[in-house]
């Protein structure tokens, strides 16, 4: 763990110094046990006077100790602020390059516990979780050691208690660790289907199937339920391991203790003061034991800043002032569970032009605006601006997308503009709001600009979302404008507003739309069909329309589905 905090800490020279205190003090503290030796012959022989200078030692390594200790203090609690601000900083860039594919419900749960919570008992486990951890392992054997010279069966039994607590605290927390990860994916679950469950509230209502939904979530409850059993049941393990070391050692030390005074080897001065010694033997153990499950939350949350803390963050490149020529020849990609998303894709769009992507459900529409938003690294082929090769990094600057379902922050609809693009002017804003039609939304909101968007968006309409939405996509300054199923949940007057907007704005960019109803294709310049990863067929609306191929037929389907009436 130690390895990991360094790597998240970002402060070696700060790390070494911390450690060498630490380190220091349980020696010091030692070291002041050992003294207790002399001291006691010297106060309990025939000349108690000779103890003075034994007491002016020991007096001078507990104030030495104390120093230190204050020293330290300090150091610890500088480093866990500044693994707070690591965890801080970096979680938002990890989260957007997320190394191990799309986050799942787990990891998001975990991302939030790390952030929320998981950031601060960083902050304080430093000291009161690892400067203890250390202090322990490192007294017990520089005791063990001490006592090498004083007694070497006491020594060798010291030593071998440390060994023995360190086992305990490694085999307790592999026990652990299991259940507990069990139990972070249970709460996870959990979490994900009550907070659908409370989305999906119109919609279930509206079918009458609230009752489905609620076997759901009894269901996800019950699972989280049995894991935490499980979860305590593997704690038990963990204390019975400890209890057998606490056992070896009072065992072992009286053993040795007492064969030692038996056959004459400690007097009983000595042999008294050992008992002294297994006192603070025994409280080191006990420490290291409160805090294993502590130490084993501290180390997961450590693990996982770690991660984020090694993540490259995503860098993009800046993008060209003008709308670029978009060129992909012979692109592919392939998921890692084997399928295909793309087969060699080739597809030109050019400057201030509209290209519309339509085709059937899975027939790798969204793969390809995900791949020309520089989200999935395609495996094959190329893609070019301008003529010029670009990878994901590229392509995510010169890239702006809206998306079918737009997320907001809770802020004002300003700030969730001024999140992509702090240099927003308020000319920049007006133009913005012209271009996205998000003026009628502005005129009725009384704080205009300042009117606060809720949690996801939630005190806005759909449209509205949506509109602010392609607003946000409009306010980066990229010229590739990409956008991905924008009108399939909006009603009509919606629709003709992002139709609108993206008629509005189409000599400024090179368009590419993903679409499944017919409205877009009245700004479109050049429609591609896709099916089965492929492009199918290719063309103006009125060329593809007279090929009377798989583009008029799904246009006849829509037209079908446009006329259909319940009777």
């Amino acid at each position: 763990m130690l390895t990991r905090f360094r790597t998240v800490a970002g402060a070696d020279r700060l790390v070494r110094i911390y450690l060498l205190l630490v380190t220091a003090s349980a020696v010091l503290q030692a070291a002041a046990v050992i003294v207790l030796f002399p001291l006691f012959r010297a106060l309990f022989g025939g000349d108690p006077v000779s103890a003075w200078p034994w007491v002016l030692l020991l007096v001078a390594l507990i104030a030495v100790c104390w120093a230190v200790d204050i020293v330290s203090a300090h150091r610890g609690l500088d480093l866990g602020l500044g693994v707070m601000r690591q965890i801080q900083r970096r979680t938002p860039d990890a989260v957007l390059a997320w190394p191990a594919g799309p986050i799942t419900d787990t990891t998001a749960a975990d991302l939030r516990r790390l952030v929320s919570q998981g950031a601060t008992e960083a902050t304080s486990g430093v000291v009161l979780m690892i400067q203890p951890l250390i202090t322990a392992v490192i007294y017990t054997f520089a005791l063990g050691i001490g006592l090498l010279f004083i007694h070497v069966p006491a020594g060798l039994v010291t030593v071998v208690c440390g060994v023995l607590a360190l086992a305990a605290l490694w085999g307790s927390g592999r026990l652990e660790a299991r259940a507990d990860r069990q139990f972070e994916e249970a709460s996870g679950e959990m979490d994900s289907r009550l907070f659908e469950f409370a989305r999906a509230q119109p919609s279930l209502r509206t079918a009458r199937q609230v009752g489905a939904g609620a076997r759901l979530v009894d269901r996800a409850v019950a699972d989280s339920r049995g894991r935490a059993l499980r979860l305590l049941f593997w704690q038990i393990p963990g204390e019975f391991l400890y209890g057998l070391v606490i056992q070896a050692v009072l065992l072992g030390f009286g053993v040795v203790v007492w064969m030692g005074y038996d056959n004459g080897q400690l007097n009983p001065v000595t042999a008294a003061t050992m008992v002294i010694v297994l006192l603070r033997v025994i409280e080191q153990i006990t420490v290291v034991s409160e805090m294993s499950g502590g130490l084993g939350n501290l180390g997961r949350t450590i693990d996982l800043a770690a991660q984020v803390v090694t993540t490259e963050p995503v860098r993009p490149v800046p993008c060209p002032d003008h709308a670029p020529e978009l060129r992909l020849s012979g692109v592919g990609v392939r998921f890692d569970d084997g399928t295909t998303g793309l087969r060699d894709v080739d597809l030109v769009a050019a400057p201030g032009t509209v290209t519309v992507v339509i085709g059937a459900s899975g027939s790798g529409k969204t793969t390809l605006l995900r791949t020309l938003a520089g989200l999935t690294d395609p495996g094959a082929g190329r893609i070019t601006l301008d003529g010029a090769p670009v990878g994901p990094a590229e392509l995510r600057g010169a890239a702006t997308a809206a998306f079918q379902r737009t997320v907001l922050n809770a802020g004002t609809l300003k700030e969730n503009l001024l999140a992509v693009n702090p240099h927003l002017t308020t000319a920049d804003l007006d133009r913005i709001a012209g271009d996205a039609r998000l003026d009628p939304l502005l005129a009725a909101a009384p704080q205009g600009w300042g009117t606060p968007a809720g949690d996801l968006g939630a005190r806005l309409s759909g449209g509205e979302r949506q509109r602010v939405g392609i607003a946000r996509a409009l306010a980066k300054p990229a010229r590739v404008l990409l956008v991905d199923e924008a009108t399939s949940a909006l009603d009509s007057a919606s629709e003709r507003a992002v139709v609108e907007t993206v008629g509005r704005v189409r000599d400024d960019y090179t368009t590419v739309v993903v679409t499944h109803r017919p409205a877009m294709l009245a700004v479109a310049d050049r429609v591609v069909v896709m099916s089965g990863g492929q492009i199918v067929e290719a063309g103006t609306p009125g060329e593809l329309a007279a090929a009377d191929g798989e583009y008029a037929r799904l246009l006849r389907g829509w037209r079908d589905a446009a006329t259909w009436r319940v009777r």
